[in-house]
Order: C-alpha cells, then structure tokens, then sequence
C-alpha cells in the first residue's frame, strides 16, 4: 500500500510530537516541573500539546512544517495564549537540562575536531583562540541561542494564529532594534494582517 506525502508528513509530525511530549512529561516529572508552571499550555488537549511542542522545538522539516502550520492554524486562536506564554518563560527547564547535556557532548566533538583540523583550516591562532573556550563559556552560549530560538519561534506561531490582540505588544517587540524576536515579530505581524485580507 503506497503512502501519500501529506500521510507521511502526519505520520513524521505525529511520531516526532509524540517522542517530544513524552520527554517533556518524564524531563518535567524528573525535575518537578508542574503543568500549573504553564497554565495555557496545560490546558490543551495532548495532539494540540504535541503540535505546539513539534512548532516550539522545530521538529520537522520543510514540508513537514507546511502541515504543521496547516494544523496549527485549523486549532487557531486558542494557540494565541500558549505561543505567549512559550514566548515569555522560554523553554521549560527539564528540556534546558536535556539541551545542555547535548551541548557538552557537542563541545567535546567540537575540541576533538578542532585539536584534529583547526590548525589546517584555521591557522595556529585562531585554533588556539577557539581551543580556549571553556565548556561553561561553550554551553551558556550555546544555551542562550536555545532560548532565544525558541522565543523566536514562538512569536512566529503567533503570526500563524494570533488575533488583533496580540498585534499591539507584536509591534512593540518588532520596533525594539534590541530584543532578539524583533524581525520575527514582523514576520507574525505581516503574517497576521495577510490573513485578515
């Protein structure tokens, strides 16, 4: 039996959802995280929550994110909440504890490669310059780009299912030359009013 793309893109969407949800729920169990930290979040049903988790943690790829967006958008305004909520707490700490283990195993991939090759591709110095990082200068800076993604993110969900509401503190953020989601809240705004047309 020949599986459709749009199957596919479900079937990828829902496994990967599922994989998501169910490390948040054990990393949240773990680290005593309660669902009452994200009230928004907590009170979709559990497809909703593994959306949101796929949109937030960028669990797919290009066509997979067409879909995605489909169904976002078929759950609408609801979302508008939750995609606030992300935005303003970031990730949850469990998931930051799962990145941040990941990330140091990156590192010593990465002092490893750079002990092999650097010299070579870079010149002496600058591997030097590289080598000398710390594993904690490494992982904060590797975490902060983790939360600012997925602020990011979340304002773009906003973009997908966000109502006039959401346009006033949108603008404020896109005008902020400072604050990191400005040119993704742009993008939601532009979003946003190309759905209202």
């Amino acid at each position: 039996m020949k599986i459709s793309k749009q199957q596919q893109c479900d079937r990828f969407i829902t496994i990967s959802a599922m994989v998501t949800v169910a490390l948040f729920a054990f990393a949240s169990f773990a680290l005593g995280q309660t669902p009452d930290a994200r009230p928004a979040f907590a009170s979709l049903a559990k497809d909703a929550q593994m959306l949101v988790l796929s949109w937030l943690n960028r669990d797919c790829g290009a066509d997979d994110k067409l879909v995605l967006e489909d169904r976002l958008k078929a759950i609408g305004a609801k979302l508008e909440p939750v995609f606030w909520e992300a935005y303003r707490l970031g990730p949850t700490a469990s998931s930051l504890e799962l990145d941040r283990a990941n990330i140091q195993k990156r590192y010593k991939e990465r002092q490893a490669w750079l002990a092999q090759d650097g010299r070579q591709l870079f010149g002496a110095q600058e591997t030097e310059r590289l080598m000398k990082v710390s594993v904690e200068q490494y992982t904060r800076k590797e975490t902060a780009n983790i939360v600012v993604g997925y602020k990011t993110t979340a304002i773009l969900g906003l973009g997908l299912v966000g109502t006039q509401g959401s346009l006033i503190e949108l603008e404020r953020i896109a005008k902020d030359p400072d604050m990191p989601a400005a040119i993704a809240a742009r993008q939601a705004i532009a979003a946003m009013k190309a759905r209202s047309r």
